[in-house]
């Protein structure tokens, strides 16, 4: 996992033949697909980078050291699977997401909610989020996560909708789709149901009584050609 050390030789020798692992061994076109973080569970088809050498990743990389020695403008599709928690700086990896990233590129990305305590059991975990982190980097639409018809109203009333701008300007990401994942019980009695379709009212009330497990993003990147 990111935490890990390993010897610089190693890393080194890893940077030296990231090109070549990039254009692919046989000469032939880059993979599509970025999994960043990838552990023993690469995404199939993907190029695969970690700083764990013993995952066996095409690239070993520490992802805190930016940029990546990957080409700009490469992958159609980018996998950032429980990597996200673990970055000093999650705004120079959103920027480092957006180099590597071809235009229209989907980013799918899964990372612990902060009510989920088991993120707070891993010592490596830097970052515990909240559902709306995404809204500091993507677009979203102006009336998700209010309470119906009674959106205005609630806000006034609730102040649980937190609008500010993004890091970038412009947005360089749109968000596509957004899920909280729960535990079995939750899922069975319909909190899941309630808490992704009214997410801001939840999180700033019920969810540490009702607590997540993951979310899931799907990011558009916003990049013309």
């Amino acid at each position: 996992m990111m935490t890990k050390a390993f010897p610089e030789r190693r890393k080194a020798q890893s940077v030296e033949s990231s090109m070549q692992t990039q254009t692919g061994k046989d000469g032939t076109n880059p993979p599509a697909i970025l999994d960043l973080g990838c552990g023993t569970a690469k995404t199939p088809g993907a190029l695969g980078v970690d700083i764990d050498a013993s995952c066996d990743p095409d690239l070993v990389h520490d992802l805190n050291e930016v940029p990546c020695p990957l080409l700009a403008d490469s992958f159609r599709q980018i996998v950032c699977s429980h990597i996200v928690e673990h970055i000093d700086d999650p705004v120079l990896f959103f920027d480092e997401l957006y180099r590597l990233a071809a235009p229209g590129c989907r980013i799918r990305i899964l990372t612990p909610h902060f009510t989920n305590r088991c993120s707070y059991a891993d010592p490596s975990h830097k970052h515990h989020f909240s559902v709306q982190f995404a809204d500091f980097f993507a677009e979203r639409p102006d009336k998700a996560g209010d309470i119906g018809p009674l959106g205005k109203p609630a806000r006034f009333l609730f102040e649980h909708r937190f609008d500010h701008p993004t890091q970038f300007n412009p947005p360089r990401f749109r968000i596509l789709s957004q899920h909280i994942s729960f535990s079995r019980i939750f899922r069975w009695t319909g909190v899941e149901r309630f808490a992704n379709r009214f997410y801001r009212f939840w999180e700033f009330y019920l969810c540490f009584v009702l607590p997540a497990r993951d979310i899931s993003l799907e990011l558009e990147v916003l990049k013309r050609p």
